[in-house]
């Protein structure tokens, strides 16, 4: 009777001690879920993600077959969701206020991204610096993509980089896009 008396009251006490545990465990997962909620006020992107987005848009903007840029955010963000674990993005898609802090940071590079593009064609035709069409090619491909600088891309980019650099002093933008689409198109074609 004794040793029964002893084990039940063992039993209990080990019942006390997990219900305790359980009650800790409680306030910790508590604890836990604020803490998690204060740090999502507190989100931003890592060096590493930051550096990946730039490198995306930078290497789009300089695709021989894009032909608008205002909407290069919408294509960056596409194929930074396409291809998520590779650039690092895992821990925003999924919760709707980092994918929005996502967004504005991505529109914000595009802006950048296109400004320096602008730029680049600017400087290379107006000022001290301007350069041949294909010391301008090297230049741009070393800035803007991501295998690096190369002179030798193929005639659609040839194209539409002579293409750029002459609207941009001689067309209304309009007329550029149209001149664009069908030079891309036929070096498309011949290719």
């Amino acid at each position: 009777l004794a040793t029964r008396t002893y084990l039940l009251g063992s039993v209990f006490c080990l019942l006390k001690e997990q219900r305790l545990i359980a009650a800790s465990h409680l306030s910790t997962q508590h604890l836990l879920a604020d803490l998690q909620i204060r740090l999502e006020a507190t989100f931003s992107l890592s060096p590493e993600q930051r550096t990946n987005i730039r490198i995306v848009a930078s290497d789009l903007i300089f695709d021989a077959n894009r032909i608008t840029f205002m909407s290069l955010h919408f294509d960056v963000a596409k194929c930074l969701h396409e291809d998520r674990e590779a650039f690092k993005l895992t821990n925003i898609y999924g919760n709707p206020a980092r994918e929005r802090y996502l967004i504005a940071f991505i529109k914000r590079q595009c802006s950048s991204i296109r400004n320096s593009f602008r730029e680049l064609i600017r400087d290379s035709v107006i000022g001290d610096d301007t350069s041949t069409l294909s010391d301008f090619i090297y230049d741009g491909s070393t800035r803007f993509r991501r295998a690096g600088g190369n002179s030798d891309l193929g005639h659609a980019t040839h194209a539409r980089l002579a293409i750029l650099v002459w609207c941009s002093f001689t067309l209304l933008p309009p007329m550029c896009l149209i001149v664009l689409h069908i030079t891309a198109s036929l070096c498309i074609r011949t290719s």
